[in-house]
């Protein structure tokens, strides 16, 4: 999931720059705090963007 967020933001995203995408998307205060289904939908979410972005 790291891994996406770099290449969607293009190297210039965070790992606080995930998390607060993560809470406000999934009211999650983290990435450990994910559910699995959570999770599944987030890489779900971020490889839509990424998409969307290409």
């Amino acid at each position: 999931m790291r891994v996406l967020w770099a290449e969607w933001t293009k190297g210039a995203g965070t790992a606080d720059g995930l998390n607060t995408w993560i809470e406000r998307t999934f009211h999650a205060s983290s990435l450990r705090f994910l559910t699995k289904g959570q999770g599944q939908k987030a890489i779900t979410a971020l490889k839509a963007m990424k998409a969307r972005a290409a």
